[in-house]
């Protein structure tokens, strides 16, 4: 038997062996299918561009977004050392979470809007919490600003029929979360003038 035929079946081995491993390895606590407590970490990250865009688009108070810096703390089955699913713990989770990854995304600029909108207008919670975040920093004018930076920690929350929805702490999150249940979240967005 040749080299190249020795590593082809190696390798076919390791491949079926590890589609077994990543079949079995389902997390029965945590099934993006179902309401079972988790959601993934792709979604987050596209609803959290679109509350960005939506966020933007009621002119955040004549400022700019410069800068905007996901941070997602996710979790995951893993087997034999393999790396199964990444998923972000949501509210409703039941069991401890195990050991986190952290992810980070950040955004580039967006450009300055011409229209100017009111951030109670909008209905996703996080874009709320991005345009009133640029309505305090704008609303500063004794000084002239530079920058701001504002953080916005969040949690996710996935009902029964699998929508998922954002808490921001300290504004609409109950304080009988268990923190080694949830992932915490972070969005840190910079304006400007």
């Amino acid at each position: 038997m040749s080299t190249s035929d020795f590593r082809s079946r190696y390798l076919m081995i390791a491949l079926v062996m590890w589609c077994g491993v990543a079949a079995r390895a389902q997390n029965p606590s945590c099934d993006p299918s179902s309401d079972a407590g988790c959601a993934s970490a792709a979604q987050v990250g596209k609803d959290v561009q679109q509350a960005l865009l939506n966020a933007n688009a009621t002119g955040l108070s004549a400022l700019q977004l410069r800068k905007a810096v996901l941070t997602l703390e996710t979790s995951g089955t893993t087997t034999n050392g393999i790396n199964i699913n990444f998923l972000i713990f949501t509210l409703k989770h039941q069991t401890k979470k195990g050991d986190t990854i952290t992810q980070q995304i950040t955004w580039g600029a967006l450009p300055k809007p011409a229209g100017v909108g009111a951030p109670e207008k909008l209905k996703e919670v996080l874009a709320r919490a991005i345009a009133t975040a640029a309505q305090v920093a704008g609303g500063v004018t004794t000084l002239p600003l530079t920058e701001a930076t504002i953080t916005i920690k969040f949690v996710v929350d996935k009902d029964n029929s699998g929508s998922v929805s954002y808490k921001i702490m300290g504004i609409n999150l109950g304080p009988s979360i268990d923190f080694d249940k949830v992932s915490t979240n972070t969005l840190a967005v910079t304006f400007s003038k």
